[in-house]
């Protein structure tokens, strides 16, 4: 059983999601991903369409995933592409330890949006 995956956000994502098994996840949740603006680059987002397809694919029913990002622009983008998907619906926030990263953006003064999808 696998509990906590971390891994850099590069070609080898596809390869982590594609191994993983159909409904094996319990929450996926995806904590201040680099923002890709660069249209060339963009299948390197971590939240680009055909991976949201795979974390579609490994979340179970019922499961979460959650985005968290001090980057409106980034926030507003995945979360509108998330609703227009399918596979979830917006469900509440879900209480999560404040990584590394939110408390330094945090320190900074910077706004850490939330925001948590469920499973249909």
């Amino acid at each position: 059983m696998i509990i906590n995956v971390a891994f850099k956000f590069s070609a080898n994502q596809f390869l982590v999601l594609a191994q993983m098994g159909t409904e094996s996840v319990d929450h996926v949740v995806i904590a201040f991903p680099p923002p890709i603006s660069n249209t060339k680059d963009r299948r390197k987002d971590i939240l680009c369409e055909q991976n949201l397809d795979e974390i579609a694919r490994i979340t179970k029913s019922g499961g979460r995933v959650t985005i968290r990002t001090d980057n409106d622009d980034y926030f507003n983008e995945k979360t509108d592409h998330l609703m227009e998907t399918s596979a979830f619906d917006k469900d509440q926030p879900v209480d999560l330890p404040k990584s590394r990263f939110q408390k330094v953006w945090e320190k900074a003064g910077r706004t850490i949006k939330t925001a948590t999808f469920i499973k249909k």
